[in-house]
């Protein structure tokens, strides 16, 4: 975890989204380890209504994610088929957390034992 912090207007999302577009050309498969690996960014933007609902965080982060894996399709699938309300924006985040990130992603990662671990670019949680 990386955490960037200071004031308003220093600079932390131009660094943030500076990180994610140099990791975003790094490619990898689950044939394929790399050092830097980018799964996914969600930018809490609100001037944009939508990036700014925590509702759309891990539904974000989980389609990207198996947009670069497909093999998790499977559990998100299932997870959705299981409980269609985990799409709803106002769905607890705990619940959207566990059925449609952790648990998919824990499954990868068996998968993925061999690499480093992936990362995710997330800007103003805070906003």
């Amino acid at each position: 975890l990386i955490w960037l912090y200071g004031m308003a207007g220093v600079g932390k999302s131009a660094i943030a989204f500076t990180i994610a577009e140099r990791m975003r050309g790094l490619k990898v498969t689950e044939q394929t380890s790399v050092e830097k690996q980018l799964r996914g960014t969600f930018f809490f933007l609100c001037k944009f209504m939508k990036c700014c609902m925590t509702g759309y965080f891990f539904v974000t982060l989980v389609y990207q994610l198996a947009t670069n894996f497909p093999s998790i399709w499977k559990d998100v699938n299932r997870a959705i088929h299981d409980n269609p309300t985990l799409l709803d924006p106002d769905k607890s985040l705990c619940d959207q957390m566990e059925a449609l990130f952790l648990q998919p992603l824990q499954n990868l990662q068996l998968k993925l034992c061999g690499c480093l671990p992936l990362t995710f670019v997330i800007d103003a949680l805070d906003e």
